[in-house]
C-alpha cells in the first residue's frame, strides 16, 4: 500500500515530544495504523487473539518492557489497557511513551477514564484529495495555499489561472473514488465490491468489537437511511421512520455510529444577532463514495448531486478543522422557513467566521452568494469572509470579502 503524507503526521510528532501518550482516533481504514507506526518503536495489535491474551488477563503487567513510543493498535478491543496506560504515566510521566489507536470508541461504561489529561487526541479522517496527490510533507503544505486557508488566516486571496480548476465531472470522480486509502487504489468494480464489504462488517462484525449487540438488518436499514440524507437536516423522526426502528433503537445506533466515526451531526450555528435560525443538526456520512458507486447515477439526480459534492467538501476541509494552523469549528445554518441556508460555517478561537457555500455551478455569480451576504450584514465585524466553492476554473472576487473559487483549489497546489 502507498505511504501517503497526512494532515496527523506533524501532530502526531508534535504531541509525542510532548506529552507521554497520544491516542489517534478515526473510522475503520482510514490509515491510522500505518500512520502511526510511521513514529512507533514496537507494535501490539489488541485484535489478534494471541497478542490480546496478555492484555486481558493483566493490562499493568503487559506494558512493562515495551519499547517507547509502542503502538497499542484497536484499543477499543481491551478498554482496560486505557486505564492501565493511566497508571503508567503516572508512575513515570516521560514523553512519547504510548500511541493508542481505535475505530471505536467502547459503549459509555465500559471504561470510566477517557485519558483526561494523559492522553492527547489525535483525529483522523478519510483522506483528502491534497494527501492522496502530495508526494511529500513539503507537498502537502502546498495544499495550504489555497482561498479557503488564505481567508482563514487573514492573508490575501490570489486570483488563480483557469487551468487549475477540475471540471465537474473530475470532482465527482475524486469523490466517487472514495477517500479510504485501500478503496482509492482499485478499480472502480474493485472499490464497490471494497465498499459492499465494509459496510457489511460495519453492521455485523464492528459492533461486536467495541461489546454491542446489534441487529444487523436494522442497523443496516438506519445506516442506509442515513446515506439517503447525507448533507441535510434530516430529523431523527424521518430517519426512525426510513428505517422502520423502534426510538430507542434509533437513538442507540446513531449513537454507536457516531463513536465508530461513520457520521457526524454538524451543529447548527447561533448567534443573538442572528434568530430564526433552525436548531436541527446537519447529518454527514465521512465518505462521499457511501453515497454513489458510478457517475452516471450522480448525473442523473440533481438531488445526489449536490449531496455528494457537499459531502465530499466537507471531508476536504474536516481534517483541518482540528489539524490545520488555525483551529475553528464546523458549523452549518439554515432558516426556519428553508428560504436561507448556508451549507458550512467555519468559526474560529476568536469568534469570527467563514462562510462557505458548495454549488454544482461552473460559472457562479453574485446571486449564489446572497445567503453569505445576507448573514455579514447581520453579524458584522465577526464576518471574517465568505467563499462559494464551484466546479469551475477560476478563482475571483464576488465583492462584499466573498470569494468565488473552484472545488478543486482544495488540493490543487500539492504536488
Amino acid at each position: 500500500m502507498i505511504l501517503y503524507p497526512r494532515w496527523a503526521n506533524a501532530r502526531l510528532q508534535q504531541v509525542l515530544a510532548a506529552f507521554p501518550a497520544v491516542m489517534v482516533t478515526g473510522a475503520r481504514a482510514v490509515g491510522k495504523t500505518t500512520t502511526a507506526e510511521q513514529f512507533s518503536a514496537e507494535t501490539v495489535r489488541l485484535d489478534s487473539p494471541r497478542e490480546r491474551a496478555i492484555f486481558v488477563a493483566d493490562p499493568d503487567s503487559a506494558l512493562i518492557g515495551l519499547k517507547a513510543p509502542s503502538l497499542l493498535d484497536e484499543w477499543q478491543s481491551v478498554p482496560e489497557v486505557l486505564g492501565a496506560v493511566k497508571r503508567s504515566v503516572d508512575r513515570n510521566r516521560g514523553v512519547g511513551r504510548y500511541i493508542l489507536t481505535g475505530s471505536a470508541y467502547p459503549k459509555p461504561g465500559v471504561t470510566a477514564w477517557a485519558g483526561t489529561g494523559r492522553v492527547i487526541t489525535v483525529p483522523m479522517a478519510t483522506m483528502t484529495q491534497a494527501e492522496a496527490r502530495a508526494s511529500s510533507a513539503e507537498g502537502l503544505a502546498l495544499a495550504l495555499r489555497n482561498p479557503m486557508m488564505s481567508m482563514l488566516t487573514d492573508e490575501h486571496v490570489a486570483s488563480s489561472h483557469p487551468s487549475q480548476g477540475a471540471d465537474l465531472l473530475e470532482v465527482l470522480a475524486c469523490a466517487l473514488r472514495s477517500g479510504f486509502p485501500a478503496a482509492m487504489e482499485l478499480t472502480e468494480t474493485d472499490r464497490r465490491l471494497w465498499i459492499e464489504a465494509y459496510v457489511s462488517d460495519l453492521v455485523q462484525r464492528d459492533p461486536i468489537d467495541i461489546g454491542e449487540r446489534v441487529d444487523s438488518v436494522l442497523l443496516r436499514r438506519y445506516l442506509e437511511a442515513l446515506l439517503a440524507v447525507s448533507a441535510t437536516t434530516a430529523t431523527d423522526q424521518s430517519l426512525r421512520t426510513a428505517a422502520g426502528i423502534a426510538t430507542d433503537t434509533g437513538r442507540r445506533y446513531h449513537d454507536l455510529l457516531t463513536r465508530m466515526h461513520v457520521i457526524t451531526d454538524i451543529p447548527s450555528w447561533s448567534s443573538n444577532r442572528l434568530t430564526g435560525i433552525a436548531k436541527a443538526p446537519k447529518r454527514m456520512v465521512c465518505d462521499a463514495a457511501f453515497l454513489a458507486q458510478s457517475l452516471p447515477a450522480v448525473r442523473r439526480d440533481g438531488v445526489l448531486l449536490g449531496r455528494v459534492l457537499e459531502t465530499f467538501v466537507h471531508q476536504q476541509i474536516t481534517p483541518l478543522a482540528d489539524l490545520g494552523p488555525v483551529p475553528f469549528r464546523i458549523f452549518h445554518a439554515r432558516s426556519t422557513t428553508g428560504h436561507r441556508e448556508i451549507d458550512f460555517i467555519l468559526e474560529r478561537r476568536d469568534g469570527r467566521i467563514l462562510a462557505v457555500e458548495v454549488k454544482a455551478t461552473a460559472a457562479p455569480s453574485a446571486k449564489d452568494a446572497a445567503h453569505v451576504k445576507w448573514l455579514a450584514e447581520i453579524i458584522g465585524d465577526r464576518f471574517l469572509g465568505g467563499l462559494v466553492l464551484h466546479t469551475g476554473p477560476s478563482t475571483f472576487d464576488l465583492g462584499n470579502g466573498v470569494w468565488a473559487a473552484p472545488i478543486s483549489s482544495l488540493w490543487n497546489q500539492s504536488r
